[in-house]
């Protein structure tokens, strides 16, 4: 049965779709993996060799109109899947009070098929990233070391204890991941101490692993329509998120 993980923030522009589809790539050298795309930006799917497919049905389809989950799955590879989000997911919301749920029935029927889901979100707390909450065991919370990134952390935080209190008791904050990190910035350097110091407050770990700032790992996405991890040209990033990944699901 599959453990399910979102990687979540209200904050855009850090990584956050990076870090899902990384990390899965990685997990799926071994094990059966699935990355369903909740943001109807989709940037997922144009992470992947997708764009000769006829993509008939995605996630909004599934959520909106009731076509079975399975019936979106692309495969990828051997032991990777993805699900693509569809342009509706942003705006979309059902007034019903057990719609938060539908989400979580929907993975349910399907994760006996993986070992892993990784879920993207929105760079938003809207709908579709509670719904994204009350389906995972654990969140990832990219980081990036600025101003404004402190305030979006706290702002996640409160929402995943939310969920947590009124509706899925058993979820976790798997790590906070800083990125596009620059070693050579005091104020990189001080933002990576004030996060630190609120980890550690909250009890919060957060990973040993960060993501340098480089554009490389953007190359490979679009010249070869694939993650760093499954590129095959070298690329540094390689190792840094393997060692990313075995610190998550350590």
């Amino acid at each position: 049965m599959a453990k399910v993980y979102s990687v979540v923030s209200n904050k855009g522009g850090i990584l956050k779709t990076t870090l899902c589809v990384n990390i899965s790539a990685e997990i799926s050298k071994k094990k059966r993996t699935l990355v369903i795309d909740t943001d109807g930006q989709s940037n997922v799917v144009v992470s992947f060799p997708t764009r000769n497919l006829d993509i008939k049905y995605t996630l909004f389809d599934c959520l909106a109109n009731g076509i079975d989950i399975k019936e979106t799955i692309i495969n990828i590879s051997e032991k990777l899947d993805i699900i693509p989000a569809g342009k509706g997911m942003n705006s979309f919301m059902k007034k019903d009070d057990r719609s938060a749920l539908d989400l979580k029935a929907a993975i349910d029927s399907i994760k006996a098929n993986y070992e892993y889901i990784f879920i993207d979100t929105a760079p938003s707390l809207n709908f579709a990233a509670l719904q994204a909450l009350v389906a995972s065991d654990q969140i990832v919370i990219p980081y990036q070391a600025e101003g404004y990134g402190m305030l979006s952390i706290l702002n996640t935080i409160k929402a995943i204890q939310e969920v947590k209190n009124s509706v899925n008791p058993a979820l976790k904050i798997n790590s906070i991941v800083v990125t596009k990190y620059d070693a050579r910035s005091k104020v990189h350097k001080n933002f990576l101490k004030d996060i630190r110091t609120v980890s550690e407050r909250l009890g919060i770990r957060l990973a040993s692993t960060k993501i340098p700032q480089t554009f490389t790992g953007a190359n490979s996405i679009f010249e070869e329509q694939t993650p760093t991890v499954l590129s095959k040209k070298w690329n540094k990033l390689k190792g840094i998120y393997s060692n990313l990944t075995r610190e998550i699901l350590n």
